[in-house]
């Protein structure tokens, strides 16, 4: 059954002028509608873990749990009054390797699941200086499946040194996979423009996402 929830976010989001959100939307990103025709709910994702076998041994995946997430979520979107239009809201791991790392895919667990059609994502990798390393946009269903299961995003490889965050903006077409009750709470929601907000389950219990990335020691 799908999961919503929506984070209360301070009243700053209400009194933030425009010009705070100047990221454009995913409707405005060029590309979103090319692909569109031929795609249907129930294609495979493009790029699957199998995709990395080929170097196996030297692949490192951080923030990844062997174990199935505990459930999964959608986060709703966010209607602005002032700027009269939803915010995009994003699921955001903040990663820290322990030395300079080389990102070469970002690993989602997350399930295809709107049935209005071919709804665009958003995935991004930005550094601990707010430097936007890296941006994908393109239509979920060619990506996920309708069931259950890991993603692999490959993306050029990206030398990172220092921490870096992961943020996936599914516009409520993919639900994300989540552990619940984490200790040591990495994970974020983040509405388009504004700040990050630890993520939480309706209840108030910290939670993780299960998003990962895979890649090398620099």
């Amino acid at each position: 059954m799908r999961k919503g929830f929506v984070i209360l976010v301070a009243i700053a989001l209400i009194t933030v002028s425009a010009a705070a959100v100047t990221v454009a939307t995913l409707s405005d990103d060029p590309g979103n509608s090319q692909q569109i025709k031929g795609l249907t709910q129930d294609m495979a994702a493009q790029s699957r873990m199998a995709a990395l076998d080929a170097d196996e041994e030297s692949v490192m995946l951080l923030h990844y749990s062997e174990e199935p997430p505990h459930t999964s979520f959608f986060l709703d979107m966010i209607f602005d009054k002032e700027l009269g239009r939803r915010i995009d809201m994003g699921h955001a791991v903040l990663f820290t390797p322990t030395r300079p790392f080389i990102v070469e895919g970002v690993v989602i667990n997350g399930t295809y699941d709107n049935e209005s059609g071919f709804v665009p994502f958003a995935m991004e990798l930005w550094d601990e200086n707010g430097r936007l390393l890296y941006k994908l946009a393109d239509i979920s269903a060619a990506y996920f499946s309708t069931k259950p299961g890991l993603t692999v995003i490959e993306i050029p490889a990206i030398k990172i040194d220092g921490d870096f965050s992961v943020i996936f903006y599914s516009r409520t077409s993919v639900s994300v996979g989540a552990y619940v009750g984490a200790s040591n709470n990495m994970s974020f929601v983040v509405p388009r423009g504004f700040s990050m907000e630890h993520a939480v389950t309706p209840e108030g219990e910290p939670l993780e996402w299960a998003i990962s990335v895979a890649g090398r020691d620099a």
